[in-house]
């Protein structure tokens, strides 16, 4: 079944683009140096590293999709794949949302400056014959 247009609401969502290294900071906020490299021109400056690297996900984009929020003890299982383990369910077109399980979705909020209060995450994509299914986790904030 096609999803339809009046079943549409606004969501949007960001896609995971890479990651970057954390550094270590002194107390007014700056990148604490290591070392420069005065054999560069010009001199290359390293900095100290957490260890550990951060997400970085794309600027948010908008989009209409067809969005179910499932409820409770829901023992719905569709293609061999139980939704009780999932907060809610975006349907779209087939190949028309461009997510994947790393990705980040905003619908009962709008994504402002600050990354972290995105709604959802994406748990699983269950690909059909003609639209493609997105089960979502809920993010406890």
């Amino acid at each position: 079944m096609r999803t339809l247009n009046r079943n549409k609401r606004k969501l949007y969502y960001s896609n995971l683009v890479g990651t970057t290294p954390v550094y270590k900071l002194d107390s007014q906020g700056n990148k604490i140096v290591a070392y420069t490299d005065t054999s560069t021109t010009p001199p290359t400056i390293y900095y100290e590293e957490l260890g550990y690297k951060e997400n970085v996900y794309s600027t948010p984009a908008e989009y209409y999709g067809n969005i179910v929020i499932t409820g409770g003890d829901s023992l719905e299982a569709e293609f061999g794949v139980s939704l009780a383990n999932y907060s809610a369910v975006l349907v779209v077109d087939k190949g028309s949302l461009p997510i994947t399980e790393t990705s980040l979705v905003w619908f009962e909020s709008t994504p402002n400056t600050n990354a972290d209060n995105y709604d959802y995450t994406v748990g699983k994509v269950v690909p059909g014959l003609d639209s493609d299914r997105f089960l979502l986790n809920k993010v406890v904030k």
